[in-house]
C-alpha cells in the first residue's frame, strides 16, 4: 500500500477535528462561539466540588461515506482509576448529508456542544472524557481536578500617607 493509499483511506474514516471543554459554546450557523475555551485544569479547595457549567465542544470530520445513515455520539467521564463516572454520558444522534454547494465525496465538518451542568467532581487527580462515535472510540480529553489552598484576600491598605510637597 502506498502512502497516497493510506492518505485516501484515512480521509473514509471518521475522525475529530477539536475536542475540548469551554466555560460556554454554542453551535450557531454551523459555527461554533467559544468563551474561556481550551483549559485543562479545575482548582478547589476541598472535595467533592460542583463544577456549575461547562460546555464539551467537539468538530467531528464526517466522510461522505457516511452521509445519510443515523449515527450516535457519546460522551464519557473516566475517574483518576479509569472507570466511568456514574450519572455522566452524554449521547446526541446525528445524520447529515451533502449540501447542494459540496463537491462530490467531500467530507462535512460538524461541530457539537454539549453543556454539562452540575457536574461533580468526587477528588483530585485526573479525569478523562471520552469521544465516541458509533461505539468507535475518536478521542481522549485530560481534564486536572487539584485542590488548592484557600487564599484570603485583603483589601488595599496603604502603609503611610504619600510624601506632600511640603514633606520634600
Amino acid at each position: 500500500m502506498t502512502d497516497l493509499e493510506v492518505g485516501v483511506d484515512e480521509l473514509q474514516k471518521p475522525s475529530v477535528e477539536a475536542f475540548f471543554v469551554a466555560d460556554h459554546a454554542d453551535v450557531v450557523g454551523g459555527k461554533v462561539y467559544v468563551n474561556g475555551g481550551f483549559w485543562s485544569r479545575l482548582q478547589f479547595p476541598s472535595y467533592p466540588a460542583v463544577v456549575p457549567h461547562i460546555a464539551i465542544v467537539a468538530a467531528l470530520h464526517v466522510p461522505a461515506r457516511m452521509y445519510q445513515a443515523e449515527h450516535v455520539f457519546t460522551v464519557s467521564l473516566e475517574d483518576p482509576d479509569g472507570h466511568e463516572v456514574a450519572g455522566f454520558k452524554a449521547e446526541g444522534r446525528f445524520r447529515v448529508g451533502a449540501s447542494p454547494d459540496m463537491e462530490l465525496g467531500e467530507p462535512t465538518t460538524l461541530p457539537v456542544v454539549l453543556p454539562v451542568v452540575g457536574l461533580t467532581i468526587q477528588r483530585p487527580g485526573t479525569y478523562i472524557f471520552v469521544l465516541r462515535l458509533n461505539k468507535l472510540e475518536l478521542a481522549r480529553l485530560k481534564i486536572h481536578a487539584m485542590q488548592v489552598p484557600i487564599v484570603q484576600q485583603l483589601g488595599f491598605m496603604p502603609l503611610a500617607s504619600p510624601p506632600t510637597g511640603d514633606d520634600a
